[in-house]
């Protein structure tokens, strides 16, 4: 059975979605439609990516990262994982994931350790 994770929606996006959001209300008060147009599909761009990001572990031993219908998501088997380790920032917190040779990506889901506990259980079944 397939296990997904749900992203967690950061401070920074809802910076950016009310950035975007003031923009395209500014164009539009400055009758620049063709402005206004392009704030709006950034800002419809941006909610989808925050809404349908996802993280899913599946039965055939796969961690699929999709983004979103706009974004390209990415593919990795639990096999190429060496590590996965929580990360606290200044600004940010979430999990590396450090797959291959040099690969690394960095995840924000709303539990962050229970998908650490997931992966790193995945990964040991190995």
């Amino acid at each position: 059975m397939n296990r997904t994770f749900h992203a967690r929606i950061t401070w920074n996006q809802v910076v950016v979605m009310i950035v975007a959001a003031v923009l395209a209300i500014w164009a539009f008060w400055i009758k620049q439609a063709l402005l206004a147009v392009v704030f709006l599909l950034m800002l419809i761009v941006l909610i989808e990516r925050i809404i349908h990001t996802t993280y899913t572990v599946t039965t055939d031993g796969m961690l699929v990262l999709y983004y979103g219908r706009f974004t390209k998501g990415r593919e990795i088997k639990l096999s190429d994982i060496r590590k996965a380790e929580r990360f606290k920032g200044w600004l940010t917190h979430g999990v590396d994931i450090f797959y291959g040779a040099n690969d690394h990506v960095a995840v924000q889901p709303v539990n962050e350790i229970e998908f650490l506990n997931f992966i790193q259980n995945s990964i040991i079944k190995k």
